[in-house]
Protein backbone atom coordinates (compact mmCIF):
# COMPACT_ATOMS: atom_id res chain seq x y z
CA UNK A 1 0.00 0.00 0.00
CA UNK A 2 1.40 3.38 -1.04
CA UNK A 3 1.62 6.10 1.58
CA UNK A 4 0.15 9.53 1.00
CA UNK A 5 2.72 11.97 -0.37
CA UNK A 6 2.73 14.94 1.98
CA UNK A 7 4.10 18.12 0.43
CA UNK A 8 5.96 20.16 3.02
CA UNK A 9 5.44 19.78 6.77
CA UNK A 10 2.35 18.25 8.35
CA UNK A 11 -0.16 21.01 9.15
CA UNK A 12 -0.94 21.80 12.79
CA UNK A 13 -4.69 22.08 12.19
CA UNK A 14 -7.16 22.00 9.30
CA UNK A 15 -10.63 23.49 8.88
CA UNK A 16 -13.46 22.32 6.66
CA UNK A 17 -16.32 24.73 5.83
CA UNK A 18 -19.60 23.30 4.59
CA UNK A 19 -23.28 22.77 5.33
CA UNK A 20 -24.02 21.32 8.75
CA UNK A 21 -25.64 18.18 7.32
CA UNK A 22 -22.48 17.29 5.39
CA UNK A 23 -20.19 17.99 8.33
CA UNK A 24 -22.37 15.82 10.59
CA UNK A 25 -21.77 12.95 8.17
CA UNK A 26 -18.06 13.71 7.99
CA UNK A 27 -17.70 13.65 11.77
CA UNK A 28 -19.84 10.61 12.49
CA UNK A 29 -18.87 8.34 9.57
CA UNK A 30 -15.84 10.01 7.99
CA UNK A 31 -17.66 10.31 4.66
CA UNK A 32 -15.75 12.61 2.29
CA UNK A 33 -16.99 13.63 -1.14
CA UNK A 34 -14.21 14.08 -3.69
CA UNK A 35 -15.01 15.87 -6.95
CA UNK A 36 -13.10 15.74 -10.24
CA UNK A 37 -10.94 18.85 -10.62
CA UNK A 38 -12.79 19.65 -13.86
CA UNK A 39 -16.01 20.06 -11.85
CA UNK A 40 -14.78 23.32 -10.34
CA UNK A 41 -15.27 25.22 -13.60
CA UNK A 42 -19.03 24.95 -12.94
CA UNK A 43 -20.55 28.45 -13.05
CA UNK A 44 -23.04 27.45 -10.34
CA UNK A 45 -20.25 27.46 -7.75
CA UNK A 46 -19.37 30.49 -5.64
CA UNK A 47 -16.49 32.74 -6.69
CA UNK A 48 -14.48 31.28 -3.83
CA UNK A 49 -14.95 27.74 -5.18
CA UNK A 50 -14.89 28.28 -8.93
CA UNK A 51 -11.58 27.88 -10.75
CA UNK A 52 -10.03 26.12 -13.74
CA UNK A 53 -8.18 23.41 -11.83
CA UNK A 54 -6.71 21.88 -15.01
CA UNK A 55 -5.07 25.09 -16.19
CA UNK A 56 -3.14 27.95 -14.56
CA UNK A 57 -3.06 31.23 -16.47
CA UNK A 58 -0.98 34.39 -16.15
CA UNK A 59 -1.87 37.67 -17.86
CA UNK A 60 1.43 39.48 -18.13
CA UNK A 61 1.77 43.10 -17.10
CA UNK A 62 3.01 44.57 -20.40
CA UNK A 63 4.30 47.68 -18.63
CA UNK A 64 6.81 45.46 -16.85
CA UNK A 65 7.43 42.80 -19.52
CA UNK A 66 9.20 42.79 -22.87
CA UNK A 67 8.07 40.18 -25.40
CA UNK A 68 10.57 39.14 -28.07
CA UNK A 69 10.67 36.49 -30.80
CA UNK A 70 13.81 34.75 -31.98
CA UNK A 71 13.81 34.04 -35.75
CA UNK A 72 13.92 30.37 -36.79
CA UNK A 73 17.20 30.95 -38.58
CA UNK A 74 18.67 32.43 -35.40
CA UNK A 75 20.02 35.89 -34.77
CA UNK A 76 18.95 38.64 -32.43
CA UNK A 77 15.52 38.40 -30.72
CA UNK A 78 13.00 40.78 -32.27
CA UNK A 79 10.71 42.83 -29.99
CA UNK A 80 6.94 42.53 -30.43
CA UNK A 81 5.14 45.84 -30.18
CA UNK A 82 1.49 46.90 -30.22
CA UNK A 83 0.38 44.05 -27.95
CA UNK A 84 -2.64 44.70 -25.73
CA UNK A 85 -2.72 41.40 -23.84
CA UNK A 86 -0.42 38.42 -23.40
CA UNK A 87 -1.61 35.30 -21.59
CA UNK A 88 0.42 32.27 -20.56
CA UNK A 89 -1.44 29.04 -19.80
CA UNK A 90 0.02 25.86 -18.37
CA UNK A 91 -2.24 22.84 -18.65
CA UNK A 92 -2.52 19.59 -16.73
CA UNK A 93 -1.89 17.07 -19.50
CA UNK A 94 -0.08 13.78 -19.86
CA UNK A 95 2.78 12.97 -22.23
CA UNK A 96 0.25 12.42 -25.00
CA UNK A 97 -1.23 15.91 -24.52
CA UNK A 98 -4.46 14.50 -23.10
CA UNK A 99 -6.14 16.20 -20.13
CA UNK A 100 -5.31 14.52 -16.81
CA UNK A 101 -8.24 14.97 -14.44
CA UNK A 102 -7.98 14.09 -10.75
CA UNK A 103 -10.10 14.02 -7.59
CA UNK A 104 -9.96 17.00 -5.27
CA UNK A 105 -10.96 17.78 -1.67
CA UNK A 106 -10.15 21.14 -0.08
CA UNK A 107 -9.63 22.35 3.46
CA UNK A 108 -8.17 25.51 4.99
CA UNK A 109 -5.42 26.22 7.49
CA UNK A 110 -7.26 29.21 8.91
CA UNK A 111 -10.53 29.86 10.73
CA UNK A 112 -12.08 33.10 9.48
CA UNK A 113 -15.67 34.31 9.42
CA UNK A 114 -15.43 35.53 5.82
CA UNK A 115 -14.66 32.03 4.55
CA UNK A 116 -18.20 30.88 5.33
CA UNK A 117 -19.54 32.90 2.38
CA UNK A 118 -16.73 31.67 0.09
CA UNK A 119 -18.04 28.12 0.47
CA UNK A 120 -21.74 28.80 1.16
CA UNK A 121 -21.14 27.22 4.55
CA UNK A 122 -23.12 27.48 7.77
CA UNK A 123 -20.70 25.40 9.86
CA UNK A 124 -17.03 24.56 10.23
CA UNK A 125 -15.10 21.72 11.81
CA UNK A 126 -11.56 21.77 13.16
CA UNK A 127 -9.40 18.75 12.42
CA UNK A 128 -6.94 18.99 15.29
CA UNK A 129 -4.95 15.87 14.36
CA UNK A 130 -4.23 16.26 10.62
CA UNK A 131 -1.52 13.60 10.64
CA UNK A 132 -4.00 10.89 11.71
CA UNK A 133 -6.60 12.28 9.29
CA UNK A 134 -4.13 12.00 6.39
CA UNK A 135 -3.19 8.43 7.37
CA UNK A 136 -6.83 7.31 7.54
CA UNK A 137 -7.66 9.03 4.27
CA UNK A 138 -4.76 7.37 2.50
CA UNK A 139 -5.66 3.92 3.85
CA UNK A 140 -9.30 4.36 2.79
CA UNK A 141 -8.34 5.54 -0.71
CA UNK A 142 -6.03 2.55 -1.19
CA UNK A 143 -8.73 0.20 0.04
CA UNK A 144 -11.55 1.67 -2.05
CA UNK A 145 -9.81 2.85 -5.20
CA UNK A 146 -6.92 0.44 -5.60
CA UNK A 147 -4.26 1.87 -7.90
CA UNK A 148 -4.13 5.54 -7.01
CA UNK A 149 -1.82 8.05 -5.38
CA UNK A 150 -2.87 10.50 -2.67
CA UNK A 151 -1.09 13.84 -2.48
CA UNK A 152 -1.71 16.55 0.09
CA UNK A 153 -0.17 19.88 0.89
CA UNK A 154 -0.64 23.63 1.14
CA UNK A 155 -1.44 25.63 -1.96
CA UNK A 156 1.20 28.07 -3.20
CA UNK A 157 -0.24 31.29 -4.58
CA UNK A 158 1.26 32.97 -7.64
CA UNK A 159 1.14 36.48 -9.09
CA UNK A 160 -0.83 36.29 -12.35
CA UNK A 161 0.79 39.46 -13.74
CA UNK A 162 4.19 37.74 -13.87
CA UNK A 163 5.49 34.72 -15.81
CA UNK A 164 4.62 31.54 -13.95
CA UNK A 165 6.55 28.33 -14.49
CA UNK A 166 6.14 24.85 -13.01
CA UNK A 167 8.15 21.68 -13.62
CA UNK A 168 5.49 18.98 -13.13
CA UNK A 169 1.74 18.42 -13.16
CA UNK A 170 1.90 18.05 -9.40
CA UNK A 171 3.36 21.54 -9.05
CA UNK A 172 0.47 22.81 -11.14
CA UNK A 173 -2.15 21.14 -8.92
CA UNK A 174 -0.85 22.94 -5.84
CA UNK A 175 -0.74 26.47 -7.35
CA UNK A 176 -3.52 29.06 -7.46
CA UNK A 177 -4.10 32.73 -8.24
CA UNK A 178 -3.02 34.81 -5.24
CA UNK A 179 -5.37 37.70 -6.02
CA UNK A 180 -8.50 35.55 -5.90
CA UNK A 181 -7.68 32.80 -3.43
CA UNK A 182 -4.70 33.57 -1.16
CA UNK A 183 -7.01 34.55 1.73
CA UNK A 184 -8.30 30.96 1.88
CA UNK A 185 -4.91 29.51 2.93
CA UNK A 186 -5.95 26.26 1.32
CA UNK A 187 -4.63 22.82 2.16
CA UNK A 188 -5.76 20.36 -0.47
CA UNK A 189 -5.99 16.64 -1.05
CA UNK A 190 -5.58 15.29 -4.59
CA UNK A 191 -6.16 11.70 -5.73
CA UNK A 192 -4.43 10.81 -8.99
CA UNK A 193 -5.72 7.67 -10.68
CA UNK A 194 -4.44 5.88 -13.76
CA UNK A 195 -5.39 7.62 -17.00
CA UNK A 196 -7.50 4.61 -17.96
CA UNK A 197 -9.77 5.18 -14.94
CA UNK A 198 -12.91 7.15 -15.77
CA UNK A 199 -13.60 9.54 -12.90
CA UNK A 200 -17.06 9.62 -11.37
CA UNK A 201 -19.08 12.79 -10.83
CA UNK A 202 -18.59 12.14 -7.10
CA UNK A 203 -16.27 9.72 -5.35
CA UNK A 204 -17.16 9.03 -1.72
CA UNK A 205 -14.32 7.95 0.55
CA UNK A 206 -15.29 6.55 3.95
CA UNK A 207 -12.75 6.99 6.75
CA UNK A 208 -14.94 5.88 9.64
CA UNK A 209 -15.81 8.22 12.50
CA UNK A 210 -13.38 11.09 13.09
CA UNK A 211 -14.92 12.43 16.31
CA UNK A 212 -11.66 11.57 18.07
CA UNK A 213 -9.65 13.93 15.86
CA UNK A 214 -12.14 16.64 14.86
CA UNK A 215 -14.81 18.89 16.38
CA UNK A 216 -17.11 21.79 15.54
CA UNK A 217 -15.60 25.27 15.75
Amino acid sequence: MANASVIGDNPDVLFRYSKRKYLESLLSTGLICFRPASFFKDLCLTQGQQDDELRRTSNLDLKRSNITVTPVEGGQPLPLSGLTKVSMSQELKDQYRKWHDYYLFCTSQTCETFLYSDFEADSCIRIFDPKTFITRLNESCNRQLGECRVFCGPVTYFNTSEPHYVKTNLDLIFRKDQTKYAHQKEYRFAILCEQSVRLKEREFINLGSIVDIAEYV
